[in-house]
This record gives structure tokens, C-alpha cells and sequence, in this order.
């Protein structure tokens, strides 16, 4: 789903994106939102989720298998409950010069700037809340997936300023899929 706060943001701005690019689209909602920015209908694909659509019974089937082959890799213990927490929004590290960047490109100043401090704001939140949380619920494993564009050390640094230290059962990572980590 699109937030009426970023909704704008995901409408391409420039000459290229708007009058040459195809858009695939994974639900009517987003194909919409793009049609009604004046992207032609000609550059639009519904597609739904393809990813998911085609492996997602894989996944359910082999449940078992993969949260045992993922505590192996990993070093977890496969007999808490694990709780997966994909972080997907690295706007909520980007930096000053990549801000002017997508701004000079097009994007509205204010939206932008409003966007990312919001995204901020509410990511940084989870990292706060997430140490306490793990503290008083031992008996789970939390797997926290970073956005591609933000590194593991990142996220630990930020834990650890929040924290004095990491709860053992955090446990961040960016390796396998989501879906396996999802899966398990």
C-alpha cells in the first residue's frame, strides 16, 4: 500500500520515466495512482506480485525445512517462535546529498523533505521500541531484514546507541529471501 504522504513520490517526474518507461504494476491501487499522474495507459502493466504469485506454495509447503536449514546457516535456535521484520523504507537513512538529488530531478521539495523526515521518524521509532520489546519476550527471535540500501553494521550501530546493547535475539541480517525468512 502507498501512504497519502508518499502517493506523489511514486509518480515519475521526469521526461524519460513518464513518456518511455513501462510500468508494472502489482495492484490496481498503484496502476491508478500512475494513471491518474498522466502516465499513459500505453506504458501500463497490471501484473500482480510475481514473486510472490509463483513461489508463495513453494514456501509453505517446505515450511519446516527451511526455518531448519536457516537456524543452521545462522546460528538460530529453531525451536523459538521467530518473528520477521522486514525494514523496506531506506529513505529513513538517506543522506543530504541524495535528498537534493531526487529534488533537482523533479521530486517537490516540501513532499520530499516531509516524506523522509516522516520515514525517519517512524523507522527509527521500530529500532527504539524493538530492544525493549525483545527484552521481555525471550522466548522469540527477532529477524530484522535491512532495506538493500542500508548495511547491517548501520542498523547495529543504531541498536546498540539505543540499547547500550543489542538483545541477543535480535538478529539482522540481509542474507537468503524474505520470503524463506517469512516461510520459516
Amino acid at each position: 500500500n502507498i501512504s497519502n504522504a508518499t502517493e506523489k513520490l511514486k509518480i515519475p517526474t521526469n521526461k524519460n520515466s513518464r513518456e518511455y518507461q513501462h510500468q508494472f504494476c502489482w495492484n490496481e491501487n498503484f496502476l491508478n495512482l500512475l494513471r491518474g499522474g498522466g502516465i499513459g495507459e500505453h506504458l501500463l502493466k497490471l501484473t500482480g506480485r510475481p514473486h510472490k504469485t509463483l513461489i508463495e506454495k513453494y514456501y509453505i509447503q517446505n515450511r519446516q525445512p527451511i526455518k531448519v536449514d536457516l537456524a543452521k546457516e545462522h546460528s538460530l535456535n529453531q525451536k523459538m517462535n521467530w518473528v520477521f521484520i522486514a525494514m523496506s523504507d531506506g529513505l529513513a537513512f538517506t543522506e543530504e546529498k541524495k535528498i537534493k538529488t531526487f529534488i533537482e530531478s523533479g521530486s517537490d521539495s516540501v513532499l520530499t523533505k516531509s516524506s523522509i523526515a516522516y520515514t525517519r521518524k517512524t523507522s527509527l521509532t521500530m529500532l527504539e521500541w524493538l530492544p525493549v520489546v525483545a527484552e521481555k519476550n525471550i522466548d522469540f527471535q527477532f529477524i530484522v531484514r535491512p532495506p538493500p540500501s542500508i548495511s547491517v553494521s548501520v542498523y547495529f550501530e543504531y541498536l546498540d546507541r539505543h540499547a547500550q546493547k543489542t538483545p541477543s535475539n535480535i538478529y539482522v541480517t540481509k542474507t537468503d529471501s524474505a520470503l524463506q525468512w517469512l516461510a520459516a
